[in-house]
């Protein structure tokens, strides 16, 4: 069951995010970690089982809002921010799905190496810092909130572009495999970012500030 059922309603959209956040939190320590053998299968295995949640909790959202079931008011805005919402956290878990499935296949491969790991470890930590943002402006929607997740927006940008730099300098190339993972991990973090102030964006458009 969803673990966002049971909670206050206003705390729904926020606790999405959240299960978003765990999504990625575990995929991340899975393809970005350092362990090999059994315990990097552990790490894929966890963060396996962290999108299960958010699968369940996507599903009853969507359901509760085609039913016309959810308790929350009815108002037009009131359901453009959720459907806009729920399309974000959808992505947000396919995205931590695919970081899931680099992981997986780092098992074979082995730890990308450090000087391409450690920027997108920031990019990664961005990206939760982000959704964190995300899920404190859905209450209460401000400017403010929305201009910090700008600036982490063009930070993931700046932090991306330090990943290709690390890429056309080194010498000699990096792994041709370590290469694809990296960039698309960066792609798959600069998504997450995308997203999160997308949540955000829609939630303060139709709430009429």
């Amino acid at each position: 069951m969803a673990q966002h059922t049971g909670r206050p309603v206003g705390d729904r959209p926020a606790a999405l995010l959240g299960l978003a956040a765990e999504a990625l939190r575990c995929a991340s320590a899975a393809a970005l970690g350092t362990a090999s053998g059994a315990a990097a299968d552990d790490a894929v295995i966890a963060a396996e089982r962290a999108l299960q949640p958010l699968r369940d909790a996507v599903e009853q959202d969507a359901a509760a809002l085609l039913a016309r079931s959810d308790p929350e008011p009815t108002g037009t805005r009131a359901l453009l921010a959720r459907v806009h919402l729920g399309a974000d956290v959808q992505q947000l878990g396919e995205l931590a799905r695919r970081i899931t499935e680099t992981a997986a296949a780092r098992g074979t491969r082995g730890p990308l190496p450090a000087d391409l790991r450690r920027p997108l470890e920031t990019m990664a930590a961005l990206a939760l810092a982000m959704l964190a943002t995300a899920a404190r402006s859905l209450p209460d929607p401000r400017g403010d909130h929305l201009a910090d997740l700008h600036g982490d927006r063009t930070e993931m940008a700046r932090h991306q572009s330090v990943l290709y730099a690390r890429l056309l300098a080194a010498d000699p190339p990096p792994a041709r495999a370590d290469t694809v993972d990296a960039v698309l991990l960066s792609g798959h973090y600069d998504r997450c970012a995308h997203h999160a102030l997308s949540a955000a964006r829609h939630a303060a458009l139709f709430a009429g500030r």
